[in-house]
């Protein structure tokens, strides 16, 4: 399995679309009036949009390039008729930057689950819009399984799965050396009391892995902190095992 099929099933198929059937069917206490998640699952959706954006993106990756992939893959995959094609830019104004940020949208902007029509409509009386958290999500899934998996089985085009696998790269490298900066501020943080892999952890994301197909595909060696002399350097796009997570 290559790098990128092992990203796809792990860190999409598994982590993002799994958090995303968890927070579509999660619900408020009957004696609460806010709580229903719309905001959170609002926020993996857009996270998953920008993701597959780059994937897909035919330049090399770039950190500060999140609008250009979240953009982009709106009006080219996820909707491309219009008038819906032409509001992604808009969408990740208003909705994406507020809540990232601060956890409020910008303007006008209702965010439901349970009501499938009204999704990317707008509020005649107000001028506001309304979002459907639920209907984006699968319709981010849909997009994926029908437009963007089939890409790795073509060989040639502008988009396949060479140019994929480079994206890939590309974040890993760029990820990596954000990692190896940053990780020096936390040296003085106390160590956890269970020893690595801490059981429940979760999140593809991570420095360590502890799986030999990681090591395999990375060509890197593992070893615990203050372990020998390496630092579990290897790829943070490798998950834990699966029974080391929630």
């Amino acid at each position: 399995m290559s790098d990128l099929d092992h990203f796809l099933k792990h860190s999409v198929e598994g982590y993002l679309f799994e958090d995303i059937e968890t927070l579509k069917r999660a619900e408020r206490l009957p004696e609460k009036t806010k709580g229903g998640v719309g905001y959170p699952l609002l926020l993996t959706a857009f996270a998953g949009i920008e993701l597959l954006g780059a994937l897909v993106s035919k330049e090399t990756f770039h950190k500060r390039g999140g609008e250009t992939y979240f953009t982009s893959f709106w009006r080219e995959y996820l909707y491309p008729d219009e008038p819906r094609a032409s509001v992604g830019t808009a969408i990740y104004k208003l909705a994406r930057h507020g809540l990232a940020h601060v956890f409020v949208v910008k303007g006008d902007l209702v965010v439901v689950k349970n009501e499938p029509k009204e999704h990317l409509v707008r509020v005649v009386e107000t001028g506001g819009l309304v979002i459907n958290a639920v209907q984006l999500a699968d319709d981010l899934i849909d997009a994926y399984q029908s437009k963007v998996k089939p890409l790795l089985d073509v060989d040639q085009g502008e988009i396949n799965r060479e140019t994929m696998s480079k994206r890939l790269d590309d974040m890993e490298k760029a990820y990596r050396s954000d990692a190896e900066f940053f990780s020096s501020h936390l040296e003085n943080l106390p160590p956890a009391e269970s020893p690595h892999p801490i059981p429940g952890a979760s999140g593809p994301l991570s420095s360590y892995v502890t799986t030999n197909e990681a090591h395999a595909v990375s060509g890197t060696e593992w070893s615990p902190p203050g372990k020998g002399t390496e630092k579990g350097t290897v790829s943070p796009f490798y998950e834990r095992k699966p029974e080391d997570r929630l």
